[in-house]
């Protein structure tokens, strides 16, 4: 319990005062590039499985030591069904 006798949340003294503010996640231009150069090629999205997805899917399995990984985003265009009851 601080000095005061209150923690901080309470009005009582700050235990860390420093305004420091670590910025995250770290995007530098190689990151900026990629999501361009992907974005122009069309390979947000790629139903067959194939490409920088296929290649992201099989070096996360192995990094994991498992036989397959899947890539899957929140709302693949082949999604024409509304999924939501209040939809």
């Amino acid at each position: 319990m601080p000095k005061s006798g209150k923690m901080a949340l309470f009005g009582g003294t700050k235990t860390v005062t420093s305004s420091y503010q670590e910025r995250w996640p770290i995007i530098d231009e190689d990151e900026v590039n990629a999501v361009v150069q992907l974005t122009l090629a069309g390979e947000l999205s790629i139903n067959d499985g194939s490409g920088v997805l296929n290649e992201f899917e099989n070096k996360f399995a192995a990094y994991h030591d498992v036989r397959y990984a899947l890539v899957q985003t929140t709302a693949p265009r082949r999604c024409t069904q509304p999924t939501s009851p209040l939809a």
